[in-house]
């Protein structure tokens, strides 16, 4: 109940904020509609609170989970079932009004543009609107996606209730009690029953249940498209000129991409051999736009018939990449390096900073589920100015996730 309780206050915070901050742009997009019309406000007649209530898997099942701890007594501290209900009731009631909020968003922009159809003026605003609404109801439905699947909690709490050999007698309790709609068994469970009980009775059964099923998604598929029709632009399909961005719905730390990356410097007349192992962090504006920081470590590795490891300096930097076409980017970046002192014969390089300034092409592909390998190929402008001079192409390769 208490895992519970902290998951469910943090959606309601989220959607809360989403909500409000989807009225405020509309107000502020209907403030700029409104300038120059002839009426200052929305007409109430035509926009009006649209009825509606959500629905999700994970609050059926925890009130059926909370009704049956306070049936069986599993529930003693009064005052955390008390917390645990009233979070859940929270979480049901924001679900709620963002359905609602979904609606009226829709009727509050065909309002606008049955106000200002004949105007282009007003063209960029009815974008900003159609636009909002598309992000709201996709950040709404982000918000359930991490509600839904807490790590497949769902099912095994209703695995384990199960196991309780007082479930039995707490589920027979419910259909004698139809009044109580805050303990009905989960949709889900009640499927499960009618499959198996009719699968018992006749061999066919099943697949008439199939067939209805498949009938009424078609139903469902009509009724939807219909409502296309009327302005329903939760589908960006119906925006030709938007291409929506991923990451806009995706929270700050949703949109970092951590790394790590490999380099080997080529041996010169004055340098030994040396590699570079480092650590990245980017943060994604788009699918194509990132900005990131870097921070590496450096260390000698002697000669091939001679291999010894030695610490040779540390740097760190910035860089921009943009994606010009799938997985291939170009991308800039400027460093700062250390580099130890160097002794080459007679000749001693005192340690001092150097300034690369870098530009190439980078390429990623997939290694994983998660993880991206990258590689990737850089010129440096500034190597003629390093003393010695250091090698002029720089070749990566990491991966990040």
């Amino acid at each position: 109940m208490e895992q519970n309780s902290a998951m469910l206050e943090k959606f309601s915070r989220k959607c809360e904020r989403r909500t409000r901050k989807a009225d405020k742009r509309f107000a502020r997009y209907e403030k700029k509609m409104a300038k120059g019309q002839e009426t200052e406000k929305t007409d109430d007649s035509v926009i009006h609170s649209v009825n509606g209530t959500g629905k999700e898997p994970l609050l059926d099942s925890l009130r059926l989970a909370y009704g049956f701890a306070e049936y069986a007594g599993l529930a003693p501290d009064r005052q955390l079932a008390g917390k645990a209900n009233e979070s859940l009731n929270r979480a049901q009631q924001q679900l709620n009004i963002t359905q609602r909020a979904k609606g009226e968003l829709r009727q509050r922009t065909e309002y606008w543009k049955s106000q200002v159809k004949d105007d282009s003026e007003y063209g960029k605003w009815l974008g900003k609107m159609e636009k909002e609404n598309y992000y709201y109801t996709a950040q709404i439905n982000e918000y359930r996606k991490a509600l839904r699947d807490p790590k497949s909690f769902n099912d095994k709490l209703m695995t384990a209730l199960r196991h309780d050999p007082r479930w039995g007698d707490f589920m027979a309790t419910l259909p004698a009690r139809p009044q109580n709609t805050d303990r009905m068994q989960p949709r889900q469970m009640v499927q499960q029953m009618m499959q198996s009980q009719a699968g018992a009775i006749d061999p066919d059964a099943a697949r008439l249940i199939m067939d209805a099923q498949k009938a009424g998604n078609d139903l469902l598929g009509k009724l939807n498209t219909q409502s296309i029709l009327f302005g329903n632009i939760d589908n960006a399909a119906q925006m030709p000129s938007f291409t929506p961005n991923p990451y806009k719905t995706k929270s700050f730390w949703e949109r970092i991409d951590i790394g790590f990356n490999l380099q080997f410097d080529n041996q010169t007349v004055f340098l030994p051999s040396t590699g570079v192992v480092g650590a990245q962090a980017s943060f994604n504006f788009d699918r194509r736009f990132s900005v990131g920081v870097l921070g590496n470590y450096r260390f000698g590795m002697g000669e091939i018939k001679n291999i010894r490891f030695s610490h040779a300096g540390a740097g760190y930097g910035v860089f921009v990449n943009y994606k010009i076409f799938g997985v291939l980017g170009v991308q800039a970046g400027y460093e700062r390096n250390w580099r130890a002192g160097i002794e080459t014969g007679e000749m001693l390089y005192p340690a001092a900073w150097r300034s690369s300034a870098l530009a190439g092409l980078t390429w990623e592909y997939g290694v994983g589920k998660k993880a991206k390998g990258t590689m990737g190929v850089f010129y440096d402008f500034l190597h003629k100015q390093h003393t010695p001079a250091t090698n002029a192409v720089l070749w990566r390769m990491g991966w990040k996730f």
